[in-house]
């Protein structure tokens, strides 16, 4: 019996080797597989490659047409991939220049993993899944390359998580099992009341059930919130999920009140309070004591500062020791004013308008500044007050007509907060 080409045994070894994660790639890449098919027969087993496949011999190395699966580790962009496996830079230029693709290309995160194809270093094809619910996947095609975005089947499971703080929210969510992007979710329901930077407390506790989209054991991203509790300081405060009539999704307390209220206590994300609100502050720089009638925010250079409510633009500029700064004009007699930014955010202009949490600057350290910080005043019919304690405006509660609804839909999600054990998987396919 003659003895099989060894190119052929080569591709076959990477192929098996490959094998669980090309499984959707070689669904939506046929015509790449079919063009190799001298290198590339012979079907794939159900058994993972590492149990049914030996060692790949020597001619491996030399095998002209290669798979490979890439996973991203820590720092790395697709620069770099692509550097370290010798692909052609250039093809990777091309790619970029893709409609909506760059961005697909260029988020990655530690843990991600990109399935290549390439020809002598030629890019052949290439694939990445885009979160749980989508394949992205790019082919040479003639002069040039052509992407498509193939939906993948999942299932939407309600799940459910309690832990308590022992140093920070970060820490305590995932070592109750959840991850980061939840955590965020998290602080984000709640920013209006907590701040989790210098408020949560050893011992603060906390509830959520959430959505999460699962296309199989190891893949999924988390979805909604559709519940939660944080105890922070033995003050319990709770939120669920609403979908109005019309589409829109927002926070309320159990008794409909808005859990969003019409200015953001603190403009800046996940900030540390360097100065607070105070009539007698000795200067750092001037050296004297002089009130300090503002918060001030610790935090990098380039950090975003959002408008803390929906208003109007009506100073941009260079103003003495506040270096860059912005003021809002909120109507009923309310400003705010963002100073020390390092830049303004692009395009805006005196006279703006401006939605709540829309980017208007860069924390900065212009003009009187030891250091990147934000300065945050708030101010009612020119009066200053402390943004820290100062009673916000509301926003507008559920309207009567919408109760029974309102009721209807959330009791039930609520009552998971109460559940004394973590809840099955539900919901069906996608």
């Amino acid at each position: 019996m003659r003895e099989p080409d060894a190119g052929l045994v080569a591709a076959s070894a990477v192929t098996e080797r490959c094998r669980g994660g090309l499984a959707a790639c070689c669904v939506v890449t046929g015509a790449i597989f079919s063009a190799a098919a001298g290198l590339l027969r012979g079907p794939v087993p159900d058994e993972p490659a590492a149990s049914a496949v030996p060692a790949a011999p020597a001619a491996l190395a030399t095998t002209p047409f290669e798979f490979i699966a890439v996973t991203i580790g820590r720092n790395d962009t697709l620069d770099q991939v692509f550097r370290r496996l010798q692909l052609q830079i250039s093809d990777l230029a091309e790619l970029r220049q893709l409609p909506d693709v760059r961005r697909s290309l260029d988020t990655l995160r530690p843990g991600d993993v990109i399935q290549l194809t390439h020809l002598d270093g030629e890019l052949r094809s290439l694939t990445r899944r885009i979160g749980a619910t989508a394949l992205l996947t790019i082919t040479r095609a003639g002069q040039g390359f052509a992407a498509n975005v193939f939906p993948l089947p999942y299932r939407v499971e309600q799940r459910r998580l309690q832990g308590a703080v022992s140093s920070s929210l970060y820490g305590a969510v995932n070592a109750a099992g959840g991850t980061d992007r939840l955590a965020v979710a998290l602080a984000d329901v709640f920013k209006y009341d907590i701040d989790f930077i210098n408020s949560v407390q050893p011992g603060d506790r906390f509830t959520v059930a959430w959505e999460r989209r699962v296309h199989d054991e190891q893949t999924g991203v988390d979805g909604d919130i559709l519940a939660a509790e944080f105890v922070n300081s033995g003050r319990s405060f709770r939120a669920v999920r609403y979908v109005m009539p019309d589409g829109r999704a927002d926070y309320y307390t159990p008794d409909g009140r808005p859990v969003r209220k019409a200015f953001l206590r603190f403009p800046v994300d996940f900030a540390r309070i360097s100065s607070g609100f105070s009539l007698a502050r000795r200067h750092p720089i001037l050296n004297r004591v002089r009130a300090h009638r503002g918060v001030d925010f610790a935090a990098p250079t380039g950090t975003p500062v959002k408008a803390a409510g929906a208003g109007r633009v009506v100073s941009r500029g260079a103003g003495s020791g506040y270096g860059n700064v912005v003021v809002l004009s909120h109507g009923n007699g309310v400003t705010t004013l963002y100073g020390h930014l390092s830049r303004f955010a692009r395009g805006l202009a005196v006279g703006d308008r401006v939605a709540q949490s829309e980017v208007i600057g860069y924390v900065g350290k212009t003009g009187l500044a030891t250091g990147p910080h934000l300065h945050y005043e708030y101010r009612v019919n020119g009066v200053h007050q402390n943004p820290a304690r100062v009673t916000l405006p509301k926003a507008d509660p559920i309207p009567e007509r919408l109760m029974a609804d309102f009721r209807t839909r959330t009791t039930p999600l609520l009552a998971q907060l109460d559940a004394p054990a973590q809840l099955a998987a539900a919901g069906g396919q996608h």
